[in-house]
């Protein structure tokens, strides 16, 4: 049930003091620094937000943050500033080729390939959810705060990337892609960059237990998540830099908080309200066609902050049963971290980058007979004597 996706974030201001002035200076000689239009998932979610695999979508952005240390590669506390590009926006635009160039402004590749750029990124820059990003003035990668949407159609994608260390850019054809003194590769003018997602998707799915035929009809009418399944979460990235000319490693930590103001509805992607025209079309699913037999119906992708689960987090399902014309209403709660996995392990967790599919199977408990009688009582004798 889980998947692992990775993201990444760049940019960067000044170079070191190794570096020469000439690398903003935008002559025709110089090669911006450009950044590949890359995420290991396609677009699925309704609002174009949700990456799945592939490209980022058209008109996404994405801000970059950079890093030109004093030496050869990230100082192994990761201290260094993004001082040569903070927050730089790169806007793909209608642009579809592969790659585009920061902008405000537009930055260089240094000269000297002794003089190594390193970058990350996150995802989408212009998201009003995405709070107390990094700054020129904050060492390392910093912090991101992101609250989500309580409406599913509302709910954003948050990625940010690995770091992509110690980047130097090599103009010639022959020798491709050569390595400096360090052991460090060159690159084409591009930044390769892997995003991860920092949230979990969440996905529901209702089907019968068996096909009951035509004497039995079960219709899914609501089901909503408990409102204290978690809004807000704080992420924070950590780098630990290798030996020059290796790739360190990024990893991303969460704390969260703040539960939703009210219970968040699961939206039906199928389904009629021929049942009860006081439900909304589209808020049904009925053993007619959805419901039968096992079929489990997917909904809607939910994107929620990652999170310990809690004993409050739950699913509220109302559902009817018509047998014959007899028809009776049903509820029940389903606890979340009481689900179990294909592993027969308790989902306790929603973590990072992790997709999570809930199957809700509904069945009916049939009402048997057993017979049997009682024994007869213990035997009277009676005697009597005929003369």
């Amino acid at each position: 049930m889980k998947k692992t996706i990775l993201f990444a974030a760049a940019a960067a201001l000044i170079l070191a003091s190794c570096g020469k002035n000439e690398v903003f200076v935008p002559v025709q000689e110089d090669i911006p620094v450009g950044f590949s239009n890359y995420a290991p998932r396609a677009i699925s979610k309704a609002n174009g937000s949700l990456v799945n695999s592939g490209a980022l979508p058209t008109g996404s952005q994405i801000g970059v943050f950079g890093y030109s240390t004093e030496t050869d590669n990230l100082k192994s506390n990761f201290t260094t500033k993004p001082i040569f590009m903070t927050d730089a926006k790169v806007d793909y635009g209608s642009n579809t080729s592969a790659t585009a160039t920061a902008t405000n402004p537009v930055r260089y590749w240094p000269k000297t390939i002794t003089n190594l750029l390193s970058f990350y990124a996150y995802y989408p820059r212009e998201s009003a959810r995405i709070e107390g990003k990094p700054t020129a003035s904050t060492e390392g990668m910093g912090t991101f705060t992101f609250t989500q949407a309580g409406t599913v159609a509302d709910m954003e994608d948050f990625m940010i990337s690995n770091v992509a260390n110690d980047q130097y850019y090599w103009k010639d054809a022959e020798p491709a892609e050569p390595t400096n003194d360090k052991g460090v590769k060159a690159v084409n003018g591009v930044v390769p960059l892997v995003f991860n997602h920092m949230l979990t998707k969440v996905n529901f799915k209702f089907r019968t237990v068996s096909n009951y035929g035509n004497d039995i009809k079960i219709t899914v009418k609501s089901a909503k998540i408990a409102k204290e399944t978690l809004s807000k979460v704080v992420i924070t990235p950590s780098y630990t830099a290798g030996a020059a000319g290796a790739l360190g490693t990024t990893a991303f930590a969460y704390s969260s908080n703040t539960a939703y103001g009210a219970d968040i509805v699961i939206p039906f992607s199928e389904g009629d309200n021929t049942v009860d025209p006081a439900i909304p079309a589209g808020q049904i699913l009925t053993t007619d066609a959805e419901l039968n037999n096992g079929t489990a119906v997917t909904q809607t992708d939910f994107l929620f902050v990652p999170q310990t689960i809690s004993n409050d987090v739950k699913v509220t399902i109302t559902y009817d049963i018509d047998q014959n014309g007899s028809v009776t209403e049903n509820t029940a709660t389903v606890q979340l971290n009481k689900v179990k996995n294909g592993s027969d392990a308790f989902i306790t967790e929603w973590g990072i980058n992790d997709f999570v599919t809930y199957i809700f199977s509904i069945g009916l408990k049939e009402i048997k007979f057993t017979g049997t009688a009682t024994n007869w009582d213990a035997e009277i004798e009676g005697n009597y004597v005929i003369e």
